[in-house]
């Protein structure tokens, strides 16, 4: 078992019990809550299923137990504080400590993935290339997009969109997506970087108000109350509005704009309303 392969640590410890449990039989919830000072033996399995967490202080003797050498420990007590803070630059500073304990080899993709979403134009310049014969211009792709980024910055989103094979550079220059749409599913990508990469896009859409002719924009808001059976409705319903939305998009045959779309759908007010 490699600990470095984990991000989160209720899985890492999951799996870490499970295999002390089959090399040792004396081994336990109850054994293990005892050796680690835990008052009550089935706080550990609240740990595991996401309704209690565990301190800084609990994982440093948690370590001791599983004896983890000095990186491990920091290691583990890393993905502890991540996930106990909430603050986005805060768990932005930890995630990057737990990345630079992570083997080299590991470090390097998890990097380059999480610094696709660490920019809002690194999307766009992935779009830009691909409907376009701009090649390595990277003036010229700078000084396309709204707002304007430096030649140095589109340079930047080139070579790391190469790097993760986002794109590729055909015989006659030309830059091609190697896929129609990015996803995150099923890839290691910190929360806190998709968060960052939302709140960009959201400030492009203010800056869209004031500085994008209104015939090029649409921007609405409304709000509204309804039940909860109306909240899942409502949900499934932008669900498939964006669905619909990326189909249009992909049967587009001379795509030559970069539109962005964003879809926000939240309370204003506590669940319980008195």
């Amino acid at each position: 078992m490699n600990i470095y392969d984990y991000l989160d640590y209720r899985q890492l410890l999951a799996d870490i019990i499970q295999k002390k449990r089959e090399e040792k039989p004396y081994f336990s919830y109850r054994w293990l809550s005892k050796k680690a000072g835990i008052q009550s033996s089935g706080f550990i399995s609240l740990v595991l299923t996401g309704k209690r967490n565990i301190s800084t202080e609990l994982a440093a003797r948690l370590c001791t137990i599983f004896q983890f050498n000095t990186k491990e420990t920091a290691y583990f007590i890393l993905l502890v504080k991540y996930s106990l803070v909430q603050n986005a630059d805060e768990k932005k500073n930890i995630f990057d400590q737990i990345i630079a304990l992570r083997p080299l080899g590991i470090r390097t993709l998890q990097t380059d993935q999480q610094e696709y979403f660490n920019r809002w134009y690194y999307a766009a310049v992935r779009e830009l290339v691909s409907v376009s014969r701009v090649g390595d211009d990277y003036k010229l792709i700078a000084d396309t997009l709204i707002p304007k980024i430096t030649a140095q910055e589109a340079q930047n989103a080139v070579e790391l969109l190469l790097r993760l094979h986002l794109i590729e550079k055909d015989d006659n220059g030309v830059f091609r997506r190697t896929d129609p749409v990015v996803s995150t599913a099923g890839a290691p990508i910190e929360v806190a970087a998709i968060h960052k990469y939302q709140i960009e896009t959201m400030d492009l859409a203010k800056n869209a108000l004031f500085n994008i002719n209104k015939s090029e924009r649409d921007i609405s808001t409304v709000t509204l109350s309804t039940d909860d059976e109306g909240i899942r409705m409502i949900k499934e319903r932008i669900e498939q509005c964006r669905a619909d939305i990326m189909a249009i998009a992909k049967q587009s045959r001379n795509s030559r704009r970069i539109m962005q779309l964003n879809m926000q759908f939240f309370p204003l007010c506590r669940k319980e309303i008195p």
